[in-house]
């Protein structure tokens, strides 16, 4: 519920954003825990959901990273989708909302036992 109210929130930030802003790349960055024994599970559903993206939003780039070194969050994944703009995000993110494949890949992922540590939006402020 936590997660779904910061991505709530990032909607909110667009509505907000003055017509005249330029856009800025952003993007959503989600840390999952998953259990060893069920990363390959993971990332074979996530092969699944990349397919469905490049259908879909052509100009998304996703990838997925493993903390290798990082203490406590050694282990964990960060799947990292970028977009052209806030804007490009908000009409993706409904965009695969409202596609029949997309709600079973989601279960399919939740089947694996992942736990949403953080989702995030950032935006790119390279100079």
């Amino acid at each position: 519920m936590r997660i779904v109210s910061g991505l709530c929130a990032a909607a909110l930030f667009l509505v907000a954003l003055p017509a005249d802003s330029p856009a800025q790349s952003v993007a959503q960055v989600n840390t999952i825990e998953v259990a060893a024994d069920e990363v390959d599970a993971y990332v074979a559903g996530m092969k699944k959901m990349k397919v469905l993206y490049e259908q879909l939003l052509p100009t998304v780039e996703m990838r997925i990273w493993r903390t290798a070194i990082g203490g406590a969050s050694s282990g964990l994944l960060t799947v990292v989708t970028e977009f052209e703009s806030m804007e490009a995000w908000a009409a993706g993110t409904a965009t695969l909302s409202a596609h029949a494949g997309y709600q079973p890949l989601i279960e399919e992922l939740q089947a694996t036992g992942r736990v949403m540590v953080s989702a995030s939006i950032v935006s790119d402020i390279t100079p």
